[in-house]
């Protein structure tokens, strides 16, 4: 079989066949004119990418704890699996393994964009006497009254509670001597009647608050809600973390060796997640008992208990999602291959447990 001696190891009917070299040598047009029979080529790629500013929710100053976010039917929790911006309406999903898994995230919320954020009432009196054709006196009162969904308002947002109080009076007489007065003018003659009109307004405006923005005793605003531009740092991901490297300055671990004895201290440790299917969050398997749920190392715990003068949101969760991190220092660790017989047992437990370590480390991306 001929060989061409400029080709890719492909005989010289495979070459006409699949080569398209010509592409590289021609226009575009030519091609299409001159070589459909090749011209039959598909390209086909998936791409995927990162949005880092969250999903929008399609609402601005979204009410807090109005946000529903799911995944694959299941609810995330807030501040676990996930972060909202309410001003801006945005999620920021900070589980990363949520994040890798592909599964389809919905986000819903109540918008109240059609509604302001403000509740307003408007009201007023107008009272107006009559004592005869020529002499009126009124009254009149406004009130506008801004309630905030919240207590805490920012500056230049600040709710009303303003009173107008204003009185008119209105008085008007048929003057002859005006008419005399304008006929003494060179060139004037009329017998039209003349009026005098008086007409007097008064307004005074009382400035107010609502008591709903009162701390002690006084209307407050808030410059700046630094508790809108918090970053959350999450450690509670096990996917984040991986094996620490070996102390170098603690004595005894061999940090500065560059050898196996590196990992010749490292004892077993295992960090993770318990699932919450069994707390009963789903179909727990019939070998987990309420004793194996009550245990120190395994049950729930309840944010009181970390912060007991903290008062929660109806809408929050009560209880804390912990990364749980197992420590077994006499089983050999990752890494260690110490066979050592002054350190190891038959059985491969280590002899000296108290002089092993553990210990996990991650990468924070954000600035501080």
């Amino acid at each position: 079989m001929k060989q061409n001696s400029n080709d890719i190891g492909l005989d010289e009917v495979l070459d006409d066949s699949f080569l398209f070299k010509e592409l590289y040598l021609n226009t575009k047009i030519n091609i299409q004119n001159n070589f459909q029979n090749k011209d039959k080529y598909f390209l086909k790629g998936y791409f995927k990418s990162e949005n880092s500013g969250g999903i929008p929710i399609g609402a601005y100053n979204v009410p807090r704890g109005s946000v529903k976010v799911t995944a694959g039917g299941r609810q995330l929790v807030e501040g676990v699996d996930y972060v909202v911006d309410y001003q801006l309406g945005r999620v920021q999903i900070i589980d990363p393994g949520l994040q890798s898994s592909g599964t389809p995230i919905s986000v819903s919320t109540e918008n109240n964009a059609v509604f302001n954020q403000q509740r307003k009432t408007f009201m007023g009196v107008d009272v107006e006497h009559k004592f005869s054709d020529k002499f009126i006196v009124g009254a009149t009162i406004l009130n506008v009254n801004e309630r905030p969904i919240t207590q805490k308002v920012n500056f230049g947002s600040d709710p009303i509670n303003n009173t107008m109080f204003g009185a008119n009076i209105n008085y008007s007489t048929e003057v002859p001597f005006f008419t005399k007065l304008a006929n003494k003018l060179p060139f004037v003659d009329t017998d039209a009647p003349s009026n005098l009109s008086v007409r007097a307004d008064m307004a005074y405006l009382l400035p107010g608050t609502p008591s709903g923005v009162d701390v002690t005793g006084a209307a407050t605003s808030y410059i700046d809600d630094f508790e809108a531009s918090q970053i959350p740092i999450s450690i509670l991901s096990p996917l984040d973390w991986h094996e620490a490297s070996t102390p170098k300055f603690f004595t005894g671990f061999n940090g500065e060796q560059d050898d196996l004895s590196y990992n010749y201290k490292r004892g077993k440790l295992a960090w993770y997640n318990i699932d919450q299917i069994f707390y009963g969050a789903g179909d727990t398997p019939s070998n987990i008992n309420a004793d194996e749920l009550s245990r120190a190392e395994t049950r729930q715990i309840n944010y009181s208990e970390l912060f007991p003068n903290v008062q929660l949101d109806i809408t929050q969760n009560s209880l804390v999602r912990t990364l749980d991190l197992a420590y077994f220092p006499a089983e050999r660790g990752s890494y260690n291959f110490n066979t050592d017989n002054n350190d190891v047992e038959n059985d491969g437990t280590f002899k000296n447990p108290q002089q092993n370590w553990g210990g996990i480390m991650r990468l924070s991306l954000i600035h501080i």
